[in-house]
């Protein structure tokens, strides 16, 4: 089965006017409130974050945002 999950980086890039790259804490939202942290590079984290909406098995499609 496929799988649709985007993750957005919107609300990061108008709050910080660039796009997320490099070390530090992120934070991922998923609907209904949840929030996934993750300590390390941005492309590490998003990766994690998208392994973690697949254990937690979801909705799909799936938007997550980025937050700082």
């Amino acid at each position: 089965m496929a799988t649709s999950i985007t993750i957005s980086t919107q609300r990061y890039e108008r709050i910080f006017g660039r796009k997320p790259q490099g070390f530090g804490l992120w934070y991922f939202q998923f609907p209904g409130g949840r929030v996934f942290t993750h300590l390390g590079f941005y492309a590490a984290a998003s990766q994690a974050a998208t392994d973690h909406a697949h254990a937690i098995r979801c909705c799909m499609p799936l938007l997550i945002q980025v937050s700082a």
